[in-house]
């Protein structure tokens, strides 16, 4: 089995918000990313879209089917919200963006997730979100979500002995946290408590300073590319320990922990990021195995009332015994009719990085295809980067409105093999249900800005992180070395 996965760290140079990204599960201390060879242009940044409107240029949905109207807001200011809450958008660093401000005043998105370029620490992150939270409030729009990656791996140290960087980008201030695959060595001799210890933390911390959606502990099985930051091999363990770390985190503060990488990467071959990602399982039983952390996860969270406080991401792999033709992204069978029918997941289905992979690869009505057929087949947040939330926008008004291009319709004709009136027929049922899931769960949070703690996380949780330690230390005596400046 292998222990470390290959690390491949990508840049993107983000015009119109000038933002420079790395993607979602590079390593937290990765350095020199290398550009990727082509950028949005800036007809398709939010400052073109927002001079597009207030010329008119571009008008709301006067039309839907009558499932939607009735259900649809019935102003413009609600309608354009309703669609540009279908976004996640990624920035590089944590400073405020003039643009993106602008942007969280008159089109809010779903939420904002920041990669942290400059590595600062909680004290700019608060402030950045503070800032952006008030506009919003400010503005009468509900709260969004504000997102880091954050699995663990601040302590980098592997059960080979291998320092392996970890998913947790932001660390000034913060609780430095284990791989995960350490919750599931701790279970043999302390149970969940580990488990628990994490999300507590991870509670308490992110909320005092205002992250309400971090892309939290993967549920994918640790095999292959997940050897370390997966939790165990065993379904049953891994679906025990995301169970409680959920509920831990939930409790400690008003935070949605978003789990990856659904439907369970740890059976593919390849890395998401540069190439088509494709399961090896041979049979359903097997395919089943890594599922069954996600199918637990969520009979939790619904037996237990809290389902707003689950998101679930989407890989970008192909599971051709569950969906021959199409990846996980653009898939109905595994987003709609087995992930929300049949396993009855009631919280935020989102999107991993919209550049990852061949996807990485379009560009223009080519590429806004793809966000619309994702969205239609049952992604409720695409997450995007912030040079191409103008175009992202322009396209789905261009759907909701039915005022498409030529060139557009037939771009989204030949990706969904539908013609356009019983798409955008589909778009406006979809956009009602994604509507009622993000609204549902964004009110059961607060503005993050009335909640910030004005002490540093870490002070906030001095006796769950020694006890976390401890633990780690009795699970395993090699860590005694690793923690010199905690343990006696």
């Amino acid at each position: 089995m292998l222990e470390i996965r290959r690390q491949i760290t990508f840049s993107l140079i983000i015009m119109g918000l000038g933002f420079q990204i790395s993607c979602a599960d590079a390593p937290a201390t990765s350095v020199g990313p290398t550009p990727l060879p082509t950028t949005a242009p800036s007809s398709e940044s939010y400052e073109e879209f927002a001079r597009e409107k207030t010329s008119s240029q571009l008008k709301p949905a006067t039309s839907a089917p009558a499932s939607a109207s009735r259900a649809a807001p019935k102003d413009a200011r609600r309608q354009n919200e309703m669609l540009s809450r279908f976004f996640l958008v990624e920035q590089s660093s944590a400073a405020v963006s003039k643009t993106l401000l602008e942007a969280f005043r008159n089109d809010p998105p779903g939420g904002i997730v920041f990669w942290n370029s400059s590595r600062v620490g909680a004290a700019a992150l608060s402030r950045t979100v503070s800032q952006y939270s008030k506009v919003l409030k400010n503005s009468g729009h509900d709260p969004a979500f504000f997102s880091i990656d954050y699995e663990g791996g601040g302590l980098t140290f592997a059960p080979s002995g291998r320092a392996i960087p970890g998913i947790q980008r932001f660390r000034q201030g913060f609780t430095d946290l284990a791989h995960g695959v350490w919750l599931g060595k701790s279970m043999s001799k302390f149970g969940v408590e580990l488990c628990s210890l994490h999300g507590r933390i991870m509670g308490i911390e992110l909320s005092a300073v205002g992250v309400n959606y971090p892309l939290t502990l993967v549920a994918d099985l640790a095999q292959r590319l997940f050897a370390v930051r997966g939790i165990s091999s065993d379904p049953q363990k891994v679906a025990k320990c995301m169970s409680t770390f959920v509920d831990s985190m939930a409790s400690a503060g008003p935070v949605v922990a978003v789990t990856k990488h659904y439907p369970g990467l740890g059976q593919n071959s390849g890395d998401t990021h540069d190439v088509e990602s494709v399961s090896v399982a041979t049979t359903q039983s097997e395919t089943e195995k890594h599922l069954r952390p996600f199918r637990d996860l969520i009979s939790f969270v619904n037996h237990r009332g809290f389902s707003e406080r689950l998101s679930i991401m989407s890989s970008h792999g192909k599971f051709p015994l569950l969906d021959a033709r199409n990846l996980t992204t653009e898939s109905k069978t595994l987003l709609t009719d087995l992930l929300r029918d049949q396993m009855q997941f009631q919280g935020v289905r989102v999107s991993d990085a919209m550049w990852m992979g061949g996807y990485g690869n379009l560009q223009g009505d080519d590429l806004y295809a793809v966000y619309a057929n994702a969205f239609v087949s049952g992604m409720d947040m695409l997450m995007i980067p912030g040079s191409r939330y103008g175009g992202a926008l322009r396209a789905f008004t261009q759907i909701s409105s039915g005022q498409v291009s030529e060139t557009f319709r037939l771009a989204l004709e030949e990706r969904t093999s539908v013609p356009f009136s019983e798409f955008q027929k589909l778009f406006l049922r979809r956009a009602v249900e994604s509507r009622l899931r993000i609204t549902r769960t964004l009110k059961s949070l607060p503005y993050p800005h009335e909640t910030i703690s004005l002490q540093e996380p870490r002070t906030l949780s001095v006796s769950e992180r020694n006890r976390y330690y401890e633990i780690l230390t009795q699970t395993d005596e090699r860590w005694r070395s690793q923690l010199p400046s905690i343990l006696p």
